[in-house]
């Protein structure tokens, strides 16, 4: 089981592990390959039927051999061109008396290696969960904080900023509807660990700070935009509903 103590090595094998075990269990919850796609092209003519621009699915919990827990669910969107498609996401989390934490398995820019990506996972501390409930009115470890969380977690297009005098890990941003979180990353060994730390919505953000994130914020939008439009093109007709 992942714990706080655990090296990457150790994260990345049972994240890599329990992921796939994760997906066939959201798929075996809808009877198999078939009933699944079936069951997201339904999800997606509700959404088309709907002034929704997306939707989440209930998740569906799998607790792995490695005693590592999930939550994997469907994110349905419009495609821009009358049509709807679904992606599945998988987050595995953590709950204590006091704590709460997720990892979140990523593909990451190999920075030495233009055009390749390295493995990697974002965790989001207990910290940036205390923070995301208080700053969206949201109960501490609460169903409802878990569900908001997974409305955010998809790939993510990171800004990096130049370590401080004296630190080894690299700050970033992550940009988010009308929020960001901020936090820092390290290498080791291949594997890239995100550290998410904090959490603010705009509204929280100085006229400074919003004024120096807006280009960011700006591109980011467009590169999410291009990814759901590069995903689009790679789904199978088993996971589009054209209209």
């Amino acid at each position: 089981m992942i714990t706080l103590q655990s090296t990457p090595k150790e994260i990345q094998r049972e994240l890599d592990a329990d992921e796939v075990r994760a997906r066939y269990w959201m798929m075996k919850h809808h009877h198999g390959e078939k009933g699944f796609n079936r069951w997201r092209n339904e999800e997606c003519k509700r959404l088309w039927l709907s002034n929704d621009k997306e939707h989440f699915s209930e998740p569906v919990e799998y607790k792995s051999p490695n005693g590592n827990r999930w939550l994997v669910y469907e994110h349905i969107s419009r495609d821009g061109e009358g049509g709807c498609f679904s992606f599945t996401y998988s987050v595995c989390y953590f709950e204590t008396i006091g704590s709460v934490g997720a990892y979140v398995r990523v593909d990451c820019e190999d920075k030495e290696h233009p055009g390749k990506t390295i493995p990697g996972c974002i965790y989001y501390t207990s910290h940036f969960f205390q923070r995301f409930a208080e700053r969206l009115g949201l109960e501490f470890r609460s169903r409802t904080m878990m569900l908001r969380f997974l409305q955010l977690a998809h790939h993510h297009l990171i800004l990096e900023k130049p370590p401080r005098p004296g630190y080894k890990d690299r700050e970033i941003v992550m940009k988010y509807p009308a929020s960001y979180a901020f936090g820092t990353y390290r290498d080791v060994d291949g594997y890239r660990m995100t550290t998410v730390r904090t959490f603010l919505p705009v509204t929280m953000l100085t006229p400074a700070k919003r004024k120096q994130l807006q280009e960011y914020g700006d591109l980011s939008d467009k590169v999410m935009d291009y990814i759901a439009r590069e995903r689009l093109r790679e789904t199978s007709k088993t996971e589009y509903l054209p209209i």
